[in-house]
This record gives C-alpha cells, sequence and structure tokens, in this order.
C-alpha cells in the first residue's frame, strides 16, 4: 500500500497515524459513519477516516498503481511492524464505552478517589487491576486493587492523557471510559473482531522441549466469557457476560482424547461408537476421565517427559472457552455465521453427523490450531456447575469442585448447530456416561 499515513477524525481530535504502525482498516460500518483502525499495538480507534482513496501498488514487485475509493474497500489488513518499532511496550489499558481500546502510558498515574465518608486517598494506577467508570450520575468507579479486596468511590471528572505504544498522544475525558486496566493483551481479542489472525505467544522454553506436538500453547490474556444478550440462540446461563483473565498461559490437546488414546492407557474401550480408533472416547464419565489424567501424569512422570510444575488435567470452563475462541468474540471461531452455513465444516454436528461420531481433527480448526472445539463430543470441565457467571472480572482458577453437576461445552453430533457455539454450556451428573460427551486435556501449572 503506497498511503505513508492516515488521518481518523475522532471524539479525542483528528488523529494522524503513519501506515507503519497500522495493522488493519474496517470500513464496513459506512452507512454509519463509523470507521475503525487496529494499530501494531493493537489499539482500537474509531472515528471517520478522512482520506478519500487508498493507493496500492499491484501487484507489488512492479510499478504498477491502482486507486480505488473507500466506497468499494470493506477491510484493510497490513503487514505488521516488528515489535521493536513500538516506543514502549503498554502498561495499562484505557477501554472506552464505544468499544475502542488505548493501551499506553496513562497520566495522570496517581489518582485522588474518596471513599464513601473518607478523605480522598491517592491510588496508583500500577497498584490496580481495574478501575471501572459508572454510567450513573455522581462519577462512581468501582476500584479492583491487583491484591485486596474491591471498593467504591468518587473520582473528579478529569482528562487523562495516553501515549499510545506506537508513539501518539491521545486525550480521553473520563466520561467517556468505561474502564481504565493493567496492560494483559486483550485488544488483542478485539483486533480478532476486524479479522486481523491471533498468533498465540511463543511456547516458554521448557514445556516445548517434551511436550507432545499434539498439543497446542495458548498464552496468557483475558477475554468476555459467556455471550451479549443480544447474540442469536442465545440461553441465559450464558450470561452475565463476565470478564476473564488467564493469568498463566498453558497446553490444550489439539483434539479430544481418541478411543486409541484411551485404550492404550486405561486398558478398556467404553465408546458406543467403536470400529476406528481415531473417534474420540465417550461414554466416559467425569470422574473416569479424571482418573485418566492421573493415570498419565504418572506415565509422562515415570518417563521423564512431564515438565516440572506442570500436570495434566481437565480444562476450567474458563481456559476451555478462552481457547475456543481464539482471540474472536463472534458467535463460533470462525465467525457469527448466522444461519449456520458455514459451521458443519467445522463441527460434526446433527446437521451432519449422521447420527454418530467421527474421527478427530476431520472438520476445520479453530483460528489457534484446535479441532473440534465445536460439535463432535461434549467436553468435560473440571468445574462444578453454577447456572450462572458472576459478572464482573473474575480470574482463572483451579478449585475443587463441589455437588454433582459439572460443565461440560462444545456440543455435540446429537445437537443442533446452535448448542456448539462458543459459549454455549451444559451441565452432566459427574457419573453420567453420554454416547456424545467426551473430553479433552490440558497441561498446565501446577495451583
Amino acid at each position: 500500500m503506497l498511503n505513508e499515513s492516515f488521518r481518523l477524525r475522532t471524539s479525542h481530535g483528528e488523529l494522524h497515524l503513519p501506515a507503519r504502525f497500522l495493522a488493519a482498516i474496517d470500513l464496513t460500518r459506512q452507512r454509519d459513519g463509523i470507521d475503525a483502525i487496529v494499530t501494531v499495538a493493537a489499539d482500537r480507534l474509531s472515528g471517520f477516516l478522512l482520506e478519500p482513496q487508498f493507493r496500492f501498488q499491484t501487484p507489488p514487485d512492479t510499478n504498477a498503481v491502482t486507486e480505488l475509493r473507500r466506497e468499494l474497500i470493506a477491510k484493510i489488513l497490513f503487514r505488521l511492524s516488528p515489535p521493536d518499532s513500538l516506543a514502549r511496550p503498554p502498561e495499562s489499558l484505557i477501554v472506552l464505552r464505544n468499544g475502542d481500546f488505548l493501551g499506553g502510558r496513562i497520566q495522570p498515574d496517581k489518582l485522588r478517589i474518596r471513599e464513601s465518608g473518607a478523605e480522598p486517598g491517592e491510588i496508583s494506577l500500577a497498584s490496580l487491576a481495574d478501575l471501572t467508570f459508572s454510567e450513573l450520575p455522581g462519577n462512581l468507579v468501582r476500584v479492583e486493587p491487583a491484591h485486596g479486596d474491591a471498593w467504591e468511590g468518587t473520582l473528579s471528572p478529569l482528562d487523562f492523557q495516553i501515549e499510545l505504544a506506537i508513539g501518539l498522544p491521545v486525550t480521553v475525558y473520563s466520561d467517556r471510559i468505561a474502564s481504565i486496566r493493567r496492560w494483559t493483551g486483550l485488544s488483542f481479542e478485539l483486533a480478532g473482531r476486524i479479522g486481523i489472525p491471533s498468533t498465540p505467544a511463543h511456547r516458554p522454553a521448557g514445556p516445548a522441549n517434551v511436550i507432545s506436538p499434539g498439543f497446542v500453547w495458548i498464552p496468557p490474556g483475558e477475554f468476555f466469557l459467556g455471550s451479549p444478550n443480544e447474540e442469536k440462540d442465545r440461553e441465559l446461563d450464558e450470561g452475565p457476560s463476565t470478564r476473564a483473565i488467564i493469568p498463566d498461559g498453558f497446553w490444550i490437546a489439539a483434539h479430544e482424547v481418541t478411543q486409541a488414546d484411551y485404550e492404550s492407557l486405561i486398558g478398556r474401550n467404553p465408546s458406543q461408537y467403536t470400529g476406528d480408533g481415531r473417534r474420540p472416547v465417550e461414554k466416559v464419565n467425569w470422574q473416569e476421565a479424571i482418573d485418566f489424567c492421573r493415570a498419565l501424569n504418572a506415565r509422562e512422570q515415570a518417563a521423564g517427559r512431564l515438565p516440572d510444575g506442570y500436570a495434566f488435567r481437565l480444562p476450567t470452563e474458563v481456559e476451555w472457552e478462552y481457547a475456543c475462541r481464539a482471540g474472536t468474540s463472534t458467535r463460533f471461531s470462525h465467525g457469527d455465521d448466522p444461519g449456520y452455513l458455514e459451521t458443519p465444516g467445522y463441527a460434526w454436528c446433527g446437521h451432519n453427523s449422521g447420527s454418530s461420531t467421527h474421527p478427530v481433527g476431520t472438520r476445520k480448526p479453530n483460528p489457534w490450531g484446535l479441532f473440534d472445539m465445536h460439535g463432535n463430543v461434549w467436553e468435560w470441565c473440571l468445574d462444578a456447575w453454577s447456572g450462572a457467571y458472576p459478572g464482573g472480572t473474575i480470574t482463572n482458577a483451579v478449585s475443587a469442585p463441589q455437588g454433582s453437576l459439572r460443565v461440560a461445552r462444545g456440543g455435540s453430533w446429537l445437537y443442533d448447530p446452535r448448542f456448539c457455539r462458543s459459549a454455549n454450556r451444559d451441565s452432566y451428573g459427574m457419573l453420567n456416561r453420554c454416547s456424545d460427551v467426551g473430553f479433552r486435556v490440558v497441561l498446565a501449572p501446577i495451583p
């Protein structure tokens, strides 16, 4: 592309953005006059792009130049610049009410917040996990410290100055802010909304030397667990939408445990749909899935292949949905697919399964290379069923499940495609054995 810079008129003023710092331009909302730009640092800035046309060298190795008016373009993806082109890594993330995300260094970095009935206290942004701004009158904020309990107070209106990681200064007024957070890479998830490939971070040196190639490294980060109220075919137990933080990366199997995997370790195959060892094992209850993980740990430790400080287990529900979404926020990891026309290409479900399981890895993978996160068999998670999410912010945690119901995710060969959505969930008794329920395992740090 030959344009060297772009002008974006925003609520923060007119911004001049060098092309070398851009990852994508989204012009799909031209009808309501809103354009969006995503930077190489995964900031999202919306407004009105002032360039009437774009100049391309086509093909790139010739002198031929093509000019296209903005009305003819939906999205532009740029070849990403190396990370060392950034001024500095982001320290904080400002989430705006219009959906924009800005990562960088914020001033002022110390705020005076008055807790009910107390004198204003000075709070450092570095000590906070999240500062949420209420939409109600009164300048209310919810303070979530990195350590300690959350509390509410009032913050006098003020302008925040944020120097983006690409070196661009932006002024943001507090009434436009939804929250200020510590930087955890969440905006890469937003970048995925407009088609930027979201690639997991590099594998850690220790586990990468010993882990099977059948596992995929999932980086730490955060996302919104559950579905928004307006999602088509949403069910009540998919909310309220909850911000979930994954502080540690983990490995997850690229597909479900197969019948051959299970039989080689446990010595039997309980499945109903046999005849091909590549099919997922099913009719395994939750306790038997736990026992499989214990046996796998014992075998790999005896063979010297289990990394120090790591263990195989079932994924938590947070880990499962994070890996399933793979940086997306749409109904499926391949998009919203409102008519379920594309879903059969990614999932064995009631529309294409022929009423049985199928060999793993025979549908398309999600953006992080994971197969069958949609369909084939429901997958056991580690968690007890809670019925609804807590809302607010949670951090992924492993705890001893209580009660007899356990979470299962992903849909199956038996169910309609709507049950294969990323946010859809179900529960089964921990001793239930069903011909459409199996599991996959993760290798994660021991808590």
